[in-house]
């Protein structure tokens, strides 16, 4: 390992050891965001380098924690670990890959080469949360993480997909390419318009004849002294199949506008994990009214001699359990500020889905009477009050979901081909999505794995994290559309100034009359999206199971958006001055 990989390995340590609250936050040269073109690319290469190491090496090189911040530690130590295959040519033209993608990102004030930045760096965060053994080192068990800690192909396509997912987007919304019959609207239907042309421009150049010796070095790595060049030909198209299928996959489930990646993302969760926290959260609440009513119902008929006249109108369930800023989406006319859909466009709500919540809810309010919701989820899910080690809402959200989880048809047992898409498929089926409960091929397979650093080593137990393909990609869906958002899980100063970018985005289309005003509601939209989609989607990153010692994401939306419903109205309207100052309307300038 020369000197420029040595230099490649520490800017990456660097950056993965930044707190997920502080990504680029602070004044660390090091690591703070910078506009600087040459340094984006520069930080960028060095995740990719990393994470190529990772893949290329020899199984069991890097023990059991294949993590950026695990293997740049151990590259430091014993340098001797590095890969030859990985040589200053691969290295070459992985950086001029890099260079050419970034470069494709426009001018535009949201969708530039920072957020693809931003959004490299909450990607590789995330991951390294999920795999990294160090980070669990305070649970008697290691969380599983369904095969993704022994699958380098799967966590280098998840970072793959986040540099290439926006890239050539114009600022402008899908709804209105389409609406303008845009050249690339009438090319892809109207499917994800910019998703679709972000994933053929990224291909189209990564299948240049220039990166072929990094191509071949990534998918075309074999072991063992019997491969034939036949063998290595097939492992190549094999590997390469398979990474190109999940690029593509977490590229096109951040459209959230799009119904029909929702109604994907929505059943592919659902089979991999049951009822997701807002859809059981629901029912339980339904139950427990009803319970209430029953009680009710019962005292006062015996308070009326057993008849039932006299009954006062109780009070409507949703009015007890409505809290500030929740409530029927009409009410505040909820669009999704980041592409402009309808409420029904976005996960988390369907109108046409009784499983789904439309208002998630807080758990524990004042407002909803704990004692009496405590006392009746303790009668329907009593093991979900038999430990007290983690937080309440944690608990809640995990051990209802898992009481689902147990009861739903589709996940009481394994099966060796899961589909994990309950809706109308073509008869053919030559394009049904299956996933194998199998290990793959490459898969670690032995019980325990030697873990050694300073001079120390430990054993692992590998066994209890047992490959499962539906659930591993679930996952990454999960963390790849919590990245492409990472601004709203990371605290309030990011989110206020990415969500002022997009503002200035919105408006600049709306001046170029590509686009609808955002000044319209854009206070009480941005309290919409915290909670009807923000909300869940943080909470299905904490019932995945995988982050228990990571942040409490549910925890930061629910404090963006108090604080959001208390200081928001004053920072909506300085971005509202803002955007009519830096792209005035024809009517103002005139």
């Amino acid at each position: 390992m020369n000197e420029r990989m040595t230099s490649f390995v520490t800017t990456a340590s660097s950056l993965t050891s930044q707190d997920w609250t502080h990504l680029s936050l602070g004044d660390d040269p090091s690591t703070m965001a910078t506009p600087d073109f040459d340094i984006i690319v520069q930080r960028v290469t060095s995740l990719f380098v990393v994470r190529m190491v990772a893949l290329v090496a020899p199984l069991g090189t890097f023990a059991d924690d294949i993590s950026v911040s695990s293997v740049c530690r151990s590259l430091l130590l014993k340098p001797e670990l590095w890969p030859a295959a990985v040589s200053e040519t691969v290295v070459e033209q992985l950086q001029k890959f890099m260079h050419s993608i970034l470069h494709g990102y426009k001018d535009v004030p949201y969708h530039n080469v920072e957020h693809a930045c931003h959004v490299i760096l909450s990607v590789n965060k995330l991951t390294d949360m999920l795999v990294s053994t160090e980070h669990h080192a305070s649970l008697m068990k290691v969380p599983p993480t369904y095969g993704l800690r022994h699958d380098p192909l799967a966590l280098f396509a998840l970072l793959f997909a986040a540099l290439v997912h926006d890239v050539e987007h114009q600022g402008i919304p899908n709804r209105q390419l389409a609406s303008e019959d845009d050249r690339l609207a009438v090319l892809y239907n109207d499917q994800s318009i910019a998703e679709n042309w972000s994933l053929y421009v990224a291909f189209s150049e990564f299948l240049q004849d220039e990166y072929a010796t990094l191509r071949l070095v990534l998918f075309g790595n074999t072991s063992g002294p019997t491969n034939t060049a036949v063998k290595a030909q097939d492992n190549y198209a094999e590997t390469y199949s398979r990474f190109r299928k999940i690029v593509i996959n977490l590229v096109l489930m951040t459209d959230i506008a799009s119904p029909e990646r929702t109604q994907i993302g929505k059943s592919k969760w659902k089979e991999a994990f049951g009822e997701p926290f807002e859809t059981v959260e629901r029912k339980v609440r339904a139950q427990v009214r009803r319970m209430s009513l029953t009680g009710q119902n019962i005292e006062i008929r015996r308070n009326n001699g057993g008849s039932g006249t006299g009954v006062a109108a109780s009070p409507s369930f949703d009015q007890r359990t409505k809290r500030r800023g929740t409530g029927d989406m009409s009410e505040i006319g909820m669009t999704d500020p980041v592409l402009q859909a309808k409420p029904s466009d976005i996960q988390g709500h369907d109108d046409d889905d009784d499983s789904l919540s439309v208002t998630p809810e807080n758990s524990f309010h004042d407002e909803d009477d704990p004692q009496t919701f405590t006392s009746a989820t303790q009668q329907l899910y009593p093991q979900m009050h038999r430990s007290s080690s983690l937080p309440a809402r944690q608990k809640f959200e995990r051990r209802l979901t898992a009481a689902s989880s147990r009861t739903s048809p589709s996940t009481a047992r394994y099966r060796q081909q899961r589909l994990g898409i309950l809706r109308t498929v073509d008869l053919s089926g030559e394009t049904l999505e299956t996933y194998s409960t199998h290990a793959r091929r490459n898969s670690t397979t032995n019980s325990t794995a030697t873990h050694s650093e300073d001079g120390t080593t430990t054993s692992i137990d590998v066994d209890a994290d047992e490959p499962n393909d539906l659930k591993a990609s679930v996952v990454l869906e999960v963390i790849m559309t919590a990245a492409d958002v990472a601004h709203n899980l990371q605290g309030w100063e990011q989110m206020v100034k990415w969500s002022n970018r997009l503002y200035l985005e919105l408006r600049k289309a709306f001046v170029n009359q590509r686009g609808s005003d955002p000044q319209h509601r854009w206070f009480e939209n941005q309290i919409g999206f915290l909670e009807c989609y923000l909300l869940p989607l943080a909470r299905k990153l904490e019932d995945t199971g995988m982050f228990s010692e990571g942040p409490q994401f549910s925890q930061i939306v629910e404090t963006n958006r108090d604080r959001w419903l208390t200081e928001g109205y004053d920072v909506a309207q300085k971005t509202i001055q803002e955007g009519e100052t830096k792209y005035p309307a024809i009517a103002d300038v005139n």
